[in-house]
Formats: structure tokens, C-alpha cells, sequence
């Protein structure tokens, strides 16, 4: 039907292909034929089918957890139903609608008979699933700022994330005329001001703030930034992710009051719940790219460390480690030692290299060190604070000592690293360690093996 009279089921053709595409989870697929269906029924003047096209899409939106989109999508099928007479369906739609995030500024907008449409929203909603599909991070939050400064009528604007109990500036922007520019910031510049008040409320209630004149605003009145900037208008918006904050859209037209105005409301809401799934996309990301970058450093390491190794046996075999973990771990100090006494308070050091270069073995009491946690049979490590916790560690910040043990499980001695900084950044440190204790554990039985039968064989000599 849709190929012979397209003007008559082209509208409803679409419409199915987009529910059979959500149905089967081509998100992308759904979204292109519920704004075709839209648009065949506009165009062929349908008001019944860009209804119910606007509410299927407003429904699809639901279930991909975001309201503010939902709502401007169902908002429009209110305002489509009204106009073809469907009194009931517009009372039933405009309950929903109450429970709706955004539904105040939905409810101004139809009280002035206006549409979220006619800002372009759909366009808009294109950008924001392109901002979905943006995987880096400093490119995504570039581009975001982009797309709000163009459509929210805010003269600058910042997007803020939660660190600890401070705020990290992602990104700011400013309008000037046509030309809207956006720094990321880089280090510890943090040059943007904002209100604490309005960004600390948001965060706190997980709702948007809006006032159209922030100095004559009793909310505000105790804002020490609202009254030395003479700040106008301010809209901060969450950026909520599964109910969990990500970030805060704050922005502020000082220009004119009452610059943010229920539809553009509308619009920010939905831009940042697009914002949200693109922020956790971009953080899984970062998250993945970092694990395969750390995985292929210890395979690096893993890689030289065994080839320098492999064939060398007794003293040529720690002097061979611990020289493969220095250079391949970049640390400061690495060691072997051995337990020397029955209880293992003492040890004394097979192979020693520090700041690149061999030194004497040594022999020391572990108490009092952060060794001795180690000859007891404990993966032992401090990744900052060393000199603090042992004094006597000077000059070192970190440490991680591995046991090495037999296969009876007894502790014969230990390998360990410390650096002269924070370890946090070899996050396989310890993986490698316990890969190569092993090997010392089963050198280190061998020697004693070898110690215990050269004994032997001399009192057996002796004795003939």
C-alpha cells in the first residue's frame, strides 16, 4: 500500500518499520522512521498520524530513559491531539505528562500557545544523538558546549563535574555576537566563575534552577558571586546519568532578563540527558582505552623481563631480575633478599639495584620495616607516604613487596620495588611481582637444596 499510494500509508509504513526497529533494538533505524512517519503525516496533512507518531516516539524515548526528550515529544502529540478533537487522549497524555521531568516548562509553553517546535527541536535532537556518538572525551564536551551556547540564548556557559568536593570546569564558552567560542581547560586553570549556590542546589536536588533576574532573587540573596557580577539571568540544569549526577550545565545571560524561557528550558533538559549517555559512553571508553594501554605495558614488561631471565639460574638469575623489573617498571629501587634465620626477622639481599646501578647486598632486621610484613607471608604495599610510615625508608615514597615461598608455602625470602614516587601509576605492578616470586621462590629452594646436599657431601667426605 505505502509503494502504490505513498500520500496514504507512507506515513504508516514508517511508523510500523520504526516500532519493529525499537522492538529489535536498532535505535538509530527507529529514530529516522518515527521522524519520517512525522513528517509524511505533516505533510499530507494526517493530524491523527503525527499524533500518534510524536507519542510513539515519546513512549520510545521513555524507555531509553530519557524524559526530557519524552516530554517534548509527547508534548507535541498533546498539542496534535487537541487540534484533531481527541479530548480524552489529551487528558490522559497531559496526566503523564505531570510526572514528566521538565513538564512545568512544557505546561507554560502550551499556556502560551507555543510549540517546542518551533525551535527546531527535532533538529536539535539530531545533533545531540551525533554528541551520543562521540567517543573522546575533550571532543565530546567541545562540541556539547557548542550545541547549547547555539540554542539555549545564554551569553556564556559551563559544563561542571563533581570532584570529590570540589568542581572540575570540563568546559566554558562564550557568545559575542554570531562567533561562540569554547576552551577546555587544561591542568589547574580553572579561570571561570559560577555560582556556588545555584551549582550546589542543583547538585544537591537533582533539579533544574531557573531566575530570570538572579540579583533581585531571594533564593539568591546571600550569593556573594550574584551580587558582585550583577548576574541576570541563570539556568543550571543536571546532567543525571541513572539517577547519579555527572555534571551540571550552568549558564548565564547577563545581557536581558528572563533570557531563558520555558521552551529553551525544554531544549537544555534535553540536551543534557543526550549529554548524560554520551558522557558514561565517553568515560567507558577513556576506562577501556587506559586498561588496554596498561595491559599491553605488562606484556611489554612481562615480555622483557622473562627473555632476560629465562636462561640464567642461582645469582646470575636475581641479578638478571631485578635489573629486567627496573628498567621495565621504571622504579627506583628493586631488590631480592633472603630469610636467614629460622623466624624470619632477618634477611639479607641476593641482588640490589639502585638509581640504575648494582650496590652491595646487605643484611638487616625486617622489624620495624615494611619488609617485615612480607617474610610473614603479605603482599605488602604502601603507594605513598613510605618515609612517613617508615622513617627509616628515606627518600622513598612507595613500596610493594611480594613473598616468595615454596611449594609447601613456606616463605623463604621476598622481592620487592620502591620509588621515589607515587606507584599508583603501574597498576600491574603487582600481577608482575607475584609472576616472577614465584620463579625466586623456586630459585631460592634450589640454592638451599643445593646449600643442604654440598653439606652433606662434606661431612660424608669428612667422615671417610
Amino acid at each position: 500500500w505505502a509503494d502504490n499510494a505513498p500520500q496514504n500509508f507512507a506515513q504508516q509504513y514508517d511508523l510500523v518499520h520504526a516500532e519493529m526497529s525499537r522492538i529489535q533494538g536498532h535505535y538509530d533505524d527507529a529514530i529516522t522512521h518515527y521522524e519520517r512517519a512525522i513528517k509524511a503525516s505533516r505533510e499530507q496533512g494526517f493530524t491523527n498520524f503525527e499524533a500518534l507518531a510524536y507519542e510513539l516516539c515519546g513512549d520510545f524515548w521513555l524507555q531509553r530513559e530519557q524524559p526530557h526528550v519524552a516530554g517534548i515529544y509527547l508534548g507535541e502529540a498533546v498539542n496534535l491531539y487537541r487540534r484533531w478533537g481527541a479530548h480524552a487522549r489529551v487528558k490522559q497524555l497531559e496526566e503523564e505528562l505531570v510526572n514528566l521531568p521538565g513538564s512545568t516548562a512544557l505546561q507554560e509553553t502550551a499556556a502560551r500557545g507555543q510549540s517546542p517546535e518551533s525551535l527546531d527541536v527535532t533538529a536539535i535532537l539530531k545533533v545531540a544523538q551525533a554528541i551520543s556518538g562521540e567517543m573522546v572525551m575533550e571532543r565530546l564536551v567541545e562540541r556539547l558546549m557548542q550545541i547549547v551556547l547555539e540554542n539555549a540564548g545564554a551569553e556564556r556557559g559551563l559544563l561542571l563535574c563533581p570532584d570529590g568536593h570540589e568542581w572540575r570546569v570540563e568546559a566554558q564558552g562564550a557568545v559575542a555576537g554570531d562567533a561562540i567560542s569554547i576552551t577546555i581547560p587544561s591542568g589547574d586553570r580553572q579561570a571561570a566563575a559560577w555560582s556556588g549556590g545555584i551549582v550546589n542546589y542543583v547538585s544537591r536536588t537533582h533539579e533544574y534552577l531557573l531566575t530570570g533576574d538572579a540579583c533581585r532573587d531571594s533564593r539568591l540573596s546571600g550569593d556573594a558571586y550574584i551580587r558582585d557580577n550583577k548576574v541576570s539571568s541563570v539556568l543550571c540544569v543536571p546532567v543525571l546519568h541513572q539517577q547519579e549526577l555527572m555534571a551540571v550545565l550552568y549558564l548565564e545571560n547577563n545581557l536581558t532578563s528572563s533570557a531563558f524561557t520555558g521552551e529553551r528550558v525544554v531544549l537544555v533538559q534535553a540536551l543534557a540527558s543526550q549529554a548524560a549517555v554520551a558522557l558514561e559512553n565517553a568515560r567507558l571508553y577513556s576506562e577501556v582505552m587506559t586498561e588496554i594501554g596498561e595491559r599491553r605495558q605488562a606484556e611489554s614488561a612481562l615480555r622483557v623481563i622473562a627473555s632476560g631471565t629465562a636462561s640464567v639460574t642461582g645469582e646470575d638469575f636475581f641479578k638478571s631480575l631485578v635489573q629486567s623489573l627496573a628498567t621495565s617498571l621504571n622504579v627506583q629501587c628493586v631488590f631480592v633478599a633472603e630469610c636467614v634465620d629460622p623466624g624470619n626477622r632477618r634477611v639479607c639481599t641476593l641482588a640490589f639495584m639502585k638509581d640504575g646501578r648494582f650496590t652491595d647486598n646487605i643484611e638487616y632486621d625486617v622489624a620495624g620495616t615494611p619488609c617485615e610484613g612480607v617474610v610473614q607471608g603479605n603482599v605488602c604495599y604502601y603507594p605513598e607516604n613510605l618515609e612517613k610510615l617508615y622513617p627509616i625508608e628515606k627518600g622513598f615514597e612507595s613500596y610493594m613487596g611480594v613473598p616468595a615461598m615454596d611449594l609447601s608455602g613456606r616463605v623463604l625470602g621476598h622481592l620487592a620495588v620502591l620509588d621515589s614516587t607515587d606507584m599508583r601509576h603501574l597498576p600491574h605492578a603487582e600481577s608482575i611481582l607475584r609472576i616472577f616470586a614465584t620463579r625466586v621462590g623456586a630459585e631460592l629452594h634450589r640454592k638451599r637444596t643445593n646449600t643442604a646436599r654440598c653439606s652433606i657431601d662434606k661431612d660424608f667426605l669428612s667422615a671417610l
